[in-house]
């Protein structure tokens, strides 16, 4: 069987050789392509046959020359099948998720342990990707914040392509008034205050003014 073929970039030497040794002596994996940044790595695989072709690259985040996160751009465009395994100091949310949304198959901690540095390397030859779970909790945590973030867009974006008029109905209907003392103050037609009402709740995406009024609230609108 074949070992899984490693291309390993990172511009700290000495790291990159005790790595690479590492998983030299690691059952099932071998590195053959070294370089100190993106660009030489880069430079590297385009000189690499197909049958030499590496089916997994390591790469560190903050690189001369070219880092982590543009070497990810460039190798998911370029080689969208090669899998990538970020080793970094860095382990902070923004970066993480950024490069998630790029592609990366997993993300592992330059202190992590041999047995880490194995399973990772496993996983993502068998599986496809590795993360651990305190790296999946923090970004399910990214993405809902993300998530909360662009509803929130999307509420004030609704709110302000009303008109005043239907501004003014969205108003009183957070209030406790009736139906008809909504009517009566707007003093509009009752069939078009319920045309308005219908066109508003359908817009918020909500069924009642209790849901309206929470969502009102919740984006901080009056």
């Amino acid at each position: 069987m074949q070992p899984t073929k490693i291309a390993f970039a990172d511009d700290h030497l000495l790291f990159r050789q005790a790595l690479t040794h590492t998983i030299n002596s690691l059952p099932g994996f071998k590195v053959t392509i070294e370089a100190s940044n993106g660009k030489e790595l880069i430079e590297r695989l385009a000189n690499t046959s197909k049958k030499d072709f590496p089916d997994l690259v390591l790469l560190d985040i903050s690189m001369p020359v070219m880092s982590g996160i543009e070497t990810t751009e460039y190798l998911r465009k370029a080689f969208p099948d090669l899998r990538i395994l970020i080793v970094t100091m860095i382990d902070d949310k923004f970066s993480m998720l950024k490069l998630i949304k790029k592609g990366i198959s997993g993300y592992i901690v330059k202190d992590a342990n041999t047995e880490a540095l194995h399973k990772a390397l496993n996983e993502i030859a068998t599986k496809g990707s590795y993360f651990t779970e305190d790296i999946k909790e923090k970004l399910i945590e990214s993405l809902q914040t993300e998530e909360s973030n662009e509803q929130q867009h999307t509420i004030i974006g609704i709110w302000n392509s009303l008109s005043e008029s239907e501004k003014k109905y969205v108003i009183l209907s957070c209030s406790e008034k009736t139906y008809a003392e909504i009517t009566q103050e707007m003093s509009l037609p009752s069939p078009v205050t319920e045309s308005y009402r219908q066109k508003i709740f359908s817009k918020f995406g909500v069924k009642t003014r209790v849901g309206l009024a929470l969502l009102i609230a919740k984006n901080n609108l009056l």
